[in-house]
């Protein structure tokens, strides 16, 4: 009677050695990838992107896996240097979502650059491979943030007779109120008209 909750205990155990390789196997893939830029492999980048990859760039452009390799492929885009640090990779099935800062240096159609980023890659496994599928630069997710919740607060002004001086870089919680059926309720919300247009 005890031989199950022992045989279940040592699958628990044995599942954390595979969950770790996993993890390691799309670190390895990264590793490649930097390889792979920085000697214009674009034989080798091609393996490590899917058909169906998207990027979006730190300008909020689209650019696709044919984008990538052309820009490699030409010289418009020309690594010298890449360092990872902070690589974190969790496993949702046959998806990997890595989370990491990249120190690049190199020139983009001749301008020179550097400087570090956090970004965000998304792997998917198809027929036991894994590509990258999708990568998001951090600040570009911040900046749509800080767009959506300043033109927030450009609405609220509107809509207040007292506007209050919110901070944008401040946490800013708020609450809504809906409606409800009841003598209470609709005595409350029609002593005031001027609040009940649909403007």
């Amino acid at each position: 009677m005890k031989t199950i909750p022992v045989v279940a205990a040592l699958l628990l155990l044995g599942g954390a050695p595979v969950q770790a390789q996993v993890e390691d196997s799309v670190r390895a893939l990264e590793m490649n990838r930097r390889d792979a830029l920085l000697a214009a492999d674009t034989v080798a980048l091609s393996k490590l992107i899917a058909p169906d990859f998207i990027e979006i760039s730190r300008l909020g452009t689209i650019r696709s896996r044919v984008d990538n390799i052309r820009d490699i492929a030409s010289g418009a885009l020309h690594l010298t240097s890449i360092k990872y640090d902070s690589l974190n990779v969790r496993i949702y099935g046959d998806v990997a979502v890595l989370t990491g800062i990249a120190d690049n240096t190199g020139t983009m159609r001749g301008f020179p650059f550097a400087g570090k980023i956090r970004y965000t890659r998304v792997f998917v496994r198809r027929d036991g491979r894994w590509q990258a599928v999708l990568e998001i630069p951090a600040a570009d997710l911040w900046k749509v943030h800080s767009d959506l919740k300043r033109k927030l607060f450009e609405f609220v002004a509107t809509r207040d007779e007292r506007p209050a001086e919110l901070d944008p870089k401040a946490l800013t919680i708020g609450f809504g109120r809906r409606f409800a059926p009841g003598p209470q309720r609709r005595h409350g919300e029609y002593g005031h008209s001027d609040r009940c247009r649909g403007d």
